[in-house]
């Protein structure tokens, strides 16, 4: 059975720390033993660095203030920056809308991409489209009641007509059509 790669750098970062700790420990106890002098430097000049880091800055209010509105600032245009980058990029999720067979289809997608919530509209009026099986002619109607009239219609022997569309949808998106149909949007 193959190990687990993160385990295997685990394991080698961990064997490093030991061994980087080890030898920082060996090297404090030489410098103590055999240089006292040297180590007593070494050791104070470490903790000014450490105290300095640490330690109380005083500088004035209005450098404060201003230091503060600058960086607020250049964090504030790094977020819009990168928020318009990101709404330029398009996805194929925002593809929700098309028009096929004489009607606009509206739909959503699920968490696990698939269609969902199809309903076909009126172009003209935007008003929602009953599709109507007609049996006797192998086909769906799509006529409007609002506008009294027939906005088109599709000829097939299938008798569901969310698979039919789905398809439609999803050719559109394997082709990359779709880009288009969004940007135009």
């Amino acid at each position: 059975m193959a190990e687990n790669p993160k385990s295997n750098s685990l394991k080698k970062a961990s064997i490093i720390a030991v061994i980087t700790g080890a030898l920082s420990w060996l090297g404090k106890w030489v410098m103590e033993k055999y240089f006292p002098a040297a180590w007593a430097w070494l050791y104070n000049k470490a903790l000014q660095c450490i105290l300095w880091i640490t330690g109380d800055i005083t500088i004035p209010a209005y450098l404060g203030v201003v230091l503060i509105l600058f960086s607020s600032g250049f964090l504030l245009g790094c977020i819009l920056i990168l928020k318009a980058k990101l709404s330029q990029t398009l996805h194929w999720k925002s593809y929700t809308s098309d028009n096929f067979y004489g009607v606009t289809w509206r739909w959503r997608y699920s968490y696990t991409d698939d269609i969902f919530g199809l309903h076909c509209f009126c172009p003209k009026c935007y008003m929602l489209v009953d599709p109507h099986h007609n049996y006797l002619m192998n086909r769906y109607d799509f006529y409007c009641k609002r506008c009294a009239s027939l906005k088109g219609y599709l000829e097939t022997r299938d008798s569901n007509l969310n698979e039919i569309i789905i398809r439609e949808v999803d050719r559109t998106i394997r082709s990359g059509e779709w880009v288009e149909k969004v940007k135009s949007s």
